[in-house]
């Protein structure tokens, strides 16, 4: 008798004749020609008509030619019993498992190839309602899902597996999808996936690139502790679940060809990033930061961190929940909540008015000098409309000697003397409303000023 063991099943006892020569049977040795192995699997499959869902043929440690199809057998797909969980099999080259209908035979639940060894590549066409496990294997080739042919009801476990080549579920259709602690040594493409359920890429290491482009994923999103040793690709994806966990290590991070801005979080035109959770927009754009900056490209890391910012603060606004004893009364509660809000809300505006607005958390050049602009201006035309209707209402101009008459020009020149703290004294305030215009102004552009530094600052340590 064959005397191949299996390392997961060790009383499985093969029931086949050894070959010639050998001390394994013609579906266990490795050295056999194809015509031999292809009549002994008919002859197989004529001898066991039996063979039902409950009671499916024993296929496990099977070594395949290469290439060697279902169709090859003479029979259909589905007539083939395939065992829940082919252990520790090794096929020869390829494996093919198109056109194959989950739906069908035991296929109806779920259906296992852990812990194989795949020496080609491995091309998945399934429907179905079940769960595909994959998991623990070892693929020397590449795993592909060509076009929409890969459509689950239950998930793709590929836990723990081992990918020499690209794994491509470009379209796939799927409740679940788990990477987790896997390696892939070429490209991830889930290029315009749908992912109903938890995508899960735990501590997943990938060789080349990460393309997620127009992915929609409606549960929950982990890619805690992974390594994408290249760039991951975000273009027009959709993260519709919570949590959302990115805190992740990429070589870099493509979102489209413009810089983030307060719009660019939403698809447009198949660029940009939507994530429907405030808490996984706020790790995600952390994340985009570090990553833009370890890229070289700090208008795109500024940006980032301003939106992270801005998430932080939305989070903090929203998810103010304060936990109170129970023998507190709901009028105390609410009370305290409310007053809970209103700080939250204070504290929002006061970041919104000196860092947020002015110059986005330090980030930009711009806004910093929309802030001198329009502040210098503004109360450059305010001057001068209070002083043209009444001379002496804002601005002592009699005790300055001034024999010209005060224009829009002068009032710009006081309101920036004014602004930069400087005060020549050839323009005096008059006492009231003049005088509170100007300490505000003057106030405002010490603030400002010392934002300036900071903007620089900040552009110059990079």
């Amino acid at each position: 008798m064959c005397e191949w063991r299996s390392k997961a099943d060790i009383w499985y006892e093969c029931p086949h004749e050894r070959m010639v020569g050998s001390r394994l049977c013609i579906f266990h040795e490795h050295d056999k020609p194809v015509d031999a192995f292809l009549e002994a699997m008919r002859s197989l499959l004529l001898k066991a008509p039996s063979a039902t869902p409950k009671n499916p043929l024993d296929l496990r440690g099977f070594v395949f030619p290469r290439d060697v199809r279902c169709e090859q057998l003479g029979v259909h797909p589905e007539c083939i019993q395939l065992p829940r969980d082919l252990t520790n099999t090794v096929l020869d080259e390829a494996v093919f498992l198109q056109d194959v209908n989950l739906d069908g035979g035991q296929f109806s639940r779920d259906w296992g190839l852990r812990d194989v060894e795949v020496r080609g590549d491995t091309h998945l066409a399934m429907r179905g309602t079940g769960t595909l496990s994959l998991g623990g294997s070892q693929f020397h080739g590449d795993v592909r899902a060509p076009g929409l042919r890969l459509s689950l009801g239950g998930s793709l476990e590929m836990e723990d597996s081992r990918i020499s080549g690209s794994v491509d579920l470009s379209e796939a259709r799927i409740a679940g999808l788990s990477l987790a602690r896997g390696q892939v040594e070429g490209d991830l493409r889930i290029v315009e996936g749908e992912i109903s359920g938890v995508l899960n890429m735990y501590r997943l290491q990938v060789g080349g690139c990460t393309y997620l482009q127009r992915l929609t994923a409606r549960g929950e999103v982990f890619l805690l502790g992974a390594i994408l040793g290249r760039r991951l690709d975000l273009r027009g994806a959709h993260l519709a679940g919570r949590p959302i966990t990115l805190e992740c290590d990429a070589g870099g991070l493509t979102l489209g060809r413009r810089r983030p801005t307060t719009s660019f979080p939403w698809v447009q035109d198949g660029m940009g990033i939507c994530i429907d959770d405030l808490s996984g927009a706020r790790r995600f754009w952390s994340f985009a930061s570090r990553t833009f900056a370890r890229q070289g490209m700090p208008e795109r890391a500024d940006a980032s961190h301003y939106l992270y910012r801005v998430y932080t603060s939305r989070e903090k606004r929203k998810g103010e929940n304060l936990g109170y004893p129970d023998d507190w009364s709901v009028a105390r509660k609410s009370v305290l909540r409310f007053l809970a809000r209103i700080r939250a809300w204070i504290a929002w505006l006061v970041e919104c008015l000196l860092l947020r607005w002015p110059t986005a958390y330090g980030g930009s050049y711009l806004r910093i000098i929309a802030t001198w602009a329009v502040l210098v201006v503004g109360f450059g035309v305010a001057y001068f409309l209070l002083t043209r209707d009444c001379p002496n209402a804002v601005l002592d101009l009699t005790s300055s000697g001034l024999k010209w008459k005060f224009s829009l020009g002068r009032a710009l020149y006081f309101s920036l003397t004014t602004f930069t703290t400087l005060g020549f004294g050839d323009f005096q305030p008059a006492p009231g409303i003049g005088s509170v215009l100007v300490a505000v102004e003057a106030a405002l552009g010490a603030i400002v000023m010392a934002l300036t530094v900071l903007v620089i600052g900040r552009k110059f340590m990079r």
